[in-house]
């Protein structure tokens, strides 16, 4: 089944044009672990479920892989003379820059490789809004059904009774956002919601009411 991914925007004056995106993006610094020198031609792999992006570092050691679908990944660094480096589980968010560093250490073997876990950050630095994320697997284990039950779960957003229209911190239905894979689907006549979409049917929904 084909999943979608759902952008809730709460803002007191909905501006009249608004973007979304649907992706993410992966970036990082590659650097020599013993003198801390940035390595410049290093090929980062990130391996999805059924296809393969790829970037090289630059001169900083920096490199970026934009137009990354939302998932899990795998993010692989490889330089001759360097041990592999392979990070698992790297979770890419909606408009989100998910930051995957490495240190390279030198290397004797060939094909000997370093597995590591990614690890969950407390504070991005990438968010200048509140902003709640919720995966399939965090919608599947709520008690709740559809798009509007899901977002009212968060703090500060309340649905009203016998409609589709939520309120955010005190602020009018009509000033709120939903976007679906980027496109916005409120009623242009009164930013009326009037779609439904199964839980099964959401990879990943973003909640942002600042």
């Amino acid at each position: 089944m084909t999943k979608n991914v759902v952008f809730w925007l709460f803002i007191l004056l909905l501006p009249i044009m608004l973007f979304a995106g649907t992706t993410g993006k992966i970036a990082g610094v590659v650097s020599d672990k013993d003198t801390g020198e940035p390595l410049a031609g290093v090929n980062v792999i990130v391996q999805g479920e059924s296809y393969t992006l790829g970037a090289a570092s630059n001169a900083d050691g920096y490199y970026v892989v934009l137009n990354c679908p939302i998932g899990d990944y795998t993010v692989r660094a490889n330089y001759i003379g360097k041990k592999t480096i392979v990070v698992s589980e790297v979770r890419v968010n909606l408009d989100l820059t998910a930051e995957v560093n490495f240190e390279m250490e030198n290397t004797s073997l060939e094909f000997e490789e370093v597995l590591v876990t990614a690890q969950k950050k407390i504070i991005r630095k990438d968010e200048t809004n509140t902003n709640v994320i919720k995966t399939a697997e965090d919608i599947e284990n709520l008690p709740v059904r559809g798009m509007q039950n899901i977002a009212a779960a968060t703090a500060g957003v309340v649905k009203t009774a016998n409609s589709n229209n939520l309120n955010v911190r005190g602020g009018r239905a009509a000033e709120t956002a939903l976007y679906i894979d980027g496109v916005l689907v409120n009623d242009p006549y009164n930013s009326a919601v009037r779609l439904y979409l199964p839980n099964e049917a959401i990879e990943e929904m973003s909640v942002q009411t600042g």
